[in-house]
């Protein structure tokens, strides 16, 4: 592989502390079912439950479905168990081999390559579906990506992703205390960034963090025959002080505006 800077810290960010990880002793029991079982249910019932929603797995049934940077594997797991011929992709070695290791204990086929989004080892028109959630904002080339997966995807088929929000509370919120700790002065504003990423503390360890509005992402997608976008991916439960609340329907409301993905569902 051929990897640049950015590249290189996302291998170190998640080499050290695979993304997702529960607690450093539950990192040590990786690959186990009971393991998996927890890491699914915080995914999709406390952090991400818009996740199911956005890819909705049953969908995937009888489809050649790719993920770039499938990570511990939690959600490429649940496209193969609703009935997908899966294929994933990652250029963290410590995820590709959780990622094997789930498959191994669930006994489900799958189809790893440790490699580079920018260069996907995969024949043009060869997927139905393709997603990447949390991914393609932590590479310089993010839209060499995304070109590499519209080669891939087949005529009529589906690509899924999940960017930051440049417009979000979590943004807003990392800004600010950056500038009442000192830590944006001290870091600069790209260290301060790679801070939200659990394990970064922006001096040793410091992943590249793009974020983007939706205006952005719909240009990036504008070779696409249909896009649509979302916003999601805010905790509005967990605000401090105040969180408690706030009732579901204005929280929601905070979320499609002020959430912390843009999640684009595009057509080829």
């Amino acid at each position: 592989m051929t990897l640049s800077e950015a590249n290189l810290q996302a291998q170190a960010t998640w080499n050290n502390r695979a993304c997702g990880t529960l607690s450093g002793s539950e990192n040590e029991a990786a690959g186990t079912l009971e393991t998996f079982d927890r890491l699914a249910q915080r995914r999709y019932q406390r952090d991400d439950p818009w996740v199911p929603v956005a890819l909705d797995f049953p969908s995937m049934k009888g489809k050649e479905v790719l993920e770039i940077g499938h990570g511990q594997g939690c959600d490429l797991l649940h496209a193969a168990m609703a009935g997908a011929q899966v294929h994933g992709i990652d250029l963290t070695l410590n995820h590709h081999n959780i990622c094997k290791s789930y498959f191994k204990a669930l006994k489900l086929p799958v189809d790893l390559h440790l490699g580079n989004a920018g260069d996907l080892p995969f024949a043009s028109e060869s997927m139905d579906v393709i997603y990447s959630l949390g991914v393609l904002h932590h590479t310089d080339n993010t839209v060499r990506c995304i070109s590499e997966a519209y080669r891939v995807l087949k005529p009529g088929g589906t690509f899924k992703m999940a960017l930051y929000h440049f417009w979000s509370l979590p943004h807003l919120w990392l800004f600010t205390a950056g500038i009442l700790s000192g830590n944006l002065k001290r870091l600069g504003y790209r260290r301060l960034l790679s801070k939200v990423e659990l394990g970064a503390d922006g001096v040793t360890i410091a992943p590249l963090v793009k974020l983007y509005s939706s205006r952005q992402v719909h240009t990036i997608l504008e070779d696409f025959s249909k896009v649509e976008i979302s916003i999601h991916g805010l905790a509005y439960d967990r605000i401090p002080v105040i969180g408690r609340f706030i009732p579901p329907a204005i929280g929601k409301a905070l979320e499609r505006r002020w959430g912390w993905y843009v999640v684009a569902a595009a057509t080829k």
